[in-house]
């Protein structure tokens, strides 16, 4: 909580210095998460309330590849194609302020692949071949750019129970064997408890983070009377000390506040809000990049 609060007052009370810092670039590779922070502008939004967009301030970002490598549906296997890592060098070797990579994939690889009836080893080998692409493309970029800095994002509890109206997400439900809550959302921590003990690297270059519990935080889940900000304090949900670690209540779905309004009737049942996915963002900045910004800037 002490890290926490002492990155949150160096990300808002920033310094002002004669001449404005050249801003350190950051690209945004993989799915939707991805994709649909950039289209609703969550994370410029962040960026700016953060003070990183102040022509004057001392530690500045700026975010590539919004519409270059990042695509809605992508699965982990897509970032290993040469066509999908050709991109990637393209950007890389275009942006030399790009410091840090930000990579959001596995999600639609898990709804595709993943079923209740799974056995422990079938799991693990679904969790296994993510975890591979994922290790591939970090590889690939470090020999392109040693000098970056890979942050693999996952994600927060979908909301399957209320929000499965959609055709797509009723085929994705089916697909997954009809979970209940609780079986969906331990499979999830399952795989990010994964992914967390073997992405990270003791160089500090590539490092894994979710966001598990950040909504339930923010908004609590009204219909079964948990109130905000009385789980898991974003601080305490995948640190740098322990990035398995997560939130909320695990036998309770994103409340509709944290998902993403696809008509005036319907809810999307995986992705955020464009405040959601800001509070993503916010807590990849708190627990990483803002003092990978910092460094950056020196």
């Amino acid at each position: 909580m002490v890290k926490f609060i002492s990155v949150l007052v160096t990300a808002l009370m920033f310094s002002f210095s004669a001449q404005a810092a050249e801003p350190v670039g950051i690209l945004v590779v993989g799915d939707s998460w991805a994709w649909l922070s950039c289209q609703f502008g969550s994370f410029d939004a962040e960026l700016k309330h953060q003070g990183y967009k102040s022509e004057n301030a001392e530690v500045r970002a700026k975010i590539y590849g919004c519409n270059q490598t990042t695509e809605g549906g992508l699965k982990s296997y897509h970032l290993v194609e040469e066509k999908y890592q050709y991109k990637i060098r393209e950007q890389l070797l275009k942006h030399e302020d790009v410091k840090i990579v930000y990579i959001s994939a596995g999600g639609n690889d898990f709804s595709k692949y993943w079923n209740k009836q799974n056995t422990e080893a079938e799991e693990t080998a679904i969790f296994e071949k993510i975890r591979s692409h994922l290790q591939n493309v970090s590889d690939f970029i470090l020999s392109v750019r040693p000098d970056v800095k890979i942050l693999i994002t996952g994600y927060d509890y979908p909301n399957f129970k209320d929000f499965i109206q959609i055709k797509p997400y009723k085929e994705k439900f089916e697909n997954m064997g009809r979970p209940s809550v609780l079986e969906l959302n331990s499979a999830l921590l399952r795989m990010a408890a994964y992914l967390s003990t073997r992405l990270n690297n003791s160089a500090g270059n590539i490092n894994y983070i979710h966001h598990y519990g950040l909504m339930h935080y923010y908004y609590g889940q009204k219909k079964y009377g948990l109130e905000k900000k009385q789980t898991a304090h974003p601080s305490l949900i995948s640190s740098p000390d322990s990035p398995e670690s997560f939130g909320g209540d695990i036998s309770m779905e994103t409340p509709p506040e944290g998902c993403m309004r696809v008509t005036k009737k319907y809810l999307d049942a995986f992705h955020l809000s464009p405040n959601g996915f800001q509070k993503a963002f916010r807590h990849s900045i708190y627990m990483y990049l803002a003092e990978w910004l910092e460094e950056f800037s020196r």
